[in-house]
């Protein structure tokens, strides 16, 4: 029988990593409880791993890429294993804690910064914390509000209130417009019963209709941004790189090396431009793993190419779509059963 973790802890490591993400890294210890897992998410997770480590070996530093791409694999597979343990007893407590703390200190810190500005000091355009983007903390904001009216029954009305409040500030000054269709989106989902899915379809056809409507459509991509803000460039970077090595692709955490737009590496956001006075040099040797392509595809196919891509679409359809996978863990006992009927 598989050990049962405690509803107590469920969430503390989760919690950590929102705060100080190479804290994550304690999910490894969570590896020797994969075989608890369903027989076809732990097939799944082994393909996965053999296409990153295929895809490594095909990439100019193999080595190098190799060791990376077990990391990965290994954080991957310890992230998974850690939410099905988990799954419904997950304590979100702690985790809305943790980004309720990360939203308080970049709000002092983006009061810090405008109140010990200079004249010629360039402040971040929205709300940002660290190496969390204004979209992110827009994301993070969004959370804390569907937590707040949806999450946390059990919180008194006015912890809850204080936290969507929290949450509605980020939401704004992080300037993300996604994160406003997303909760639109959450809010809609959350509604149950016939007149829930009456809305919900209302809605679709709506947008349908205002999309299909030339006047309406050009107010809607108005109000969520006509521009993709230099993203196309990254999209074109990224094909090219795809394009220079297809099979195995650049190797996990160094795209940044062949795409970097930047030439001090501390640039990549304001708010650590301006706390940072300097450049660390073990920083700039870092080669900047944290540049994405703004596009999860483009992303798989520049850094494992053809094969390790193919390795991550497998996983995301055994976690979203597969028996006993980790999205019908969350759904309920009829997935859990199923799940169980795969060889739990």
């Amino acid at each position: 029988m598989p050990r049962q973790p405690s509803a107590l802890g469920g969430g503390r490591l989760l919690a950590a990593a929102q705060l100080f993400p190479p804290l994550g890294a304690g999910v490894l210890g969570w590896l020797g409880r994969v075989r608890e897992l369903p027989t076809l998410l732990q097939a799944a997770l082994g393909i996965f791993v053999l296409t990153q480590v295929v895809a490594a070996l095909l990439t100019a530093q193999p080595l190098l890429s190799l060791g990376l791409a077990l990391l990965r694999s290994a954080l991957v597979v310890g992230w998974m294993t850690y939410g099905y343990s988990y799954g419904r007893r997950l304590n979100l407590g702690w985790v809305t804690g943790a980004l309720a703390l990360v939203s308080v200190l970049a709000l002092a810190m983006a009061a810090w910064l405008r109140m010990t500005a200079g004249p010629d000091t360039v402040l971040p355009r929205g709300l940002e914390f660290l190496f969390i983007t204004s979209n992110g903390m827009s994301i993070v904001g969004m959370v804390l509000v569907l937590l707040a009216l949806l999450g946390l029954r059990h919180w008194s009305v006015i912890s809850r209130v204080l936290l969507g409040l929290l949450g509605a500030g980020v939401l704004v000054l992080g300037l993300g417009k996604a994160a406003w269709l997303a909760l639109g989106v959450g809010l809609l989902l959350s509604l149950r019963g016939r007149w829930g899915q009456g809305l919900r379809w209302g809605m679709l056809v709506l947008a349908a209709l205002a999309l299909a409507v030339p006047s309406t459509r050009a107010q809607v991509l108005t109000l969520f941004g006509n521009s993709l803000s230099g993203r196309e460039q990254v999209w074109t970077d990224a094909s090219r790189i795809f394009s220079a090595s297809p099979l195995g692709g650049t190797g996990p955490y160094q795209y940044g090396a062949s795409a970097a737009p930047f030439g001090d590496p501390c640039a990549t956001l304001r708010t650590i431009e301006a706390v940072v006075p300097s450049c660390p040099a073990w920083v700039e040797g870092l080669s900047q793993p944290w540049i994405i392509a703004h596009n999860g595809t483009l992303q798989a196919l520049a850094e494992t190419g053809l094969v390790g891509a193919a390795g991550w679409f497998l996983l995301y359809g055994a976690v979203l779509l597969g028996p006993g996978s980790l999205a019908g863990h969350w759904r309920g006992p009829d997935w859990q059963s199923a799940g169980r009927q795969h060889g739990r």
